[in-house]
């Protein structure tokens, strides 16, 4: 819905419908996350069987896509503090269910259920002005990253696509706060680094399926692709609209012109928390 609000206000000024429908949509998204807050949504995902996507990931997921969804109400002055303070209460239970099970069983996550919970407290700490857990988060990736290998981002292409998805948002969201996210250290280079190694490797795979390592019912699946929930390529906008020019975006480019080719669709990750394309896409559309 978010990102129908944006598209209603970018034409607003010429248009009192959409200007009308923007206003409408904007005021039910927000009793939306009111009614979310009110019901204390989602606090009690809890497996005691591993069958899917681990609580921590789940949550994780949800803490993001609020956290984009708060900067918007906030960027429109369309929430008070008094309304904020009733969400952010709610989000605070949601990553402290996160901190309980991302390390739960000994820390068995896979990574990027792992990655995804540190993105997540990046992206709400800046979006609710929370320094102390946008700083946690800042630690934990760059901690991350260290005991990583630029080859092995993950665990092998679809898992490393899918840490992906959560590393390159929250480099986003720390180049906007001044911290230059694309060169925290590896054990053997940057984190801009193993972006290019990943690109070249998805382009080695091509169409071949694989399944993920979070849940192995899972039916193998081509990375190949534009949209999705957890296969696809949509944090490719988000990395050129900054790293463009950087050496290391030479494979990601050719990755994008390989997968445009296959997919005329615009790029639109689910679990990533926002449509990329609509918001990072200019640069390459």
């Amino acid at each position: 819905m978010l990102n129908f609000i944006v598209e209603f206000q970018a034409s607003a000024e010429k248009n009192d419908s959409l200007k009308s429908k923007a206003d409408i949509a904007t005021k039910l998204l927000k009793k939306r996350l009111l009614n979310a807050a009110e019901e204390d949504a989602f606090t009690s995902v809890k497996w005691d069987k591993k069958i899917a996507s681990s609580p921590a990931f789940v949550t994780a997921v949800t803490v993001k896509a609020n956290a984009f969804v708060i900067a918007g109400l906030k960027s429109m002055d369309a929430l008070s503090e008094k309304e904020f303070q009733k969400i952010d209460t709610w989000i605070q239970k949601l990553i402290k269910n996160m901190a309980k099970t991302k390390c739960s069983n000994g820390c068995d996550l896979s990574p990027d259920s792992m990655v995804s919970v540190f993105s997540a407290n990046i992206l709400y700490g800046a979006a609710s002005k929370n320094r102390e857990l946008f700083d946690l988060g800042q630690k934990e990736f760059e901690s991350y990253l260290k005991n990583r290998e630029t080859s092995g981002i993950g665990f092998k292409v679809r898992n490393d696509n899918e840490v992906m998805h959560h590393a390159v948002i929250a480099a986003e969201v720390l180049q906007l706060n001044g911290i230059d996210a694309y060169e925290f250290q590896l054990k053997d280079g940057s984190f801009d680094d193993a972006v290019s190694y990943h690109a070249q490797n998805v382009l080695k795979f091509g169409l071949a399926k694989t399944k993920t390592m979070g849940e192995k019912r899972e039916e193998a699946r081509s990375i190949m692709r534009k949209q999705g929930f957890g296969t696809h390529l949509a944090w490719i906008p988000v990395y050129l609209s900054r790293q463009n020019q950087s050496p290391a975006a030479i494979d990601v480019q050719k990755l994008h012109a390989a997968v445009r080719k296959l997919d005329p669709k615009p790029y639109f990750g689910l679990q990533i928390g926002l449509h990329t394309g609509c918001y990072f896409g200019g640069s390459i559309n």
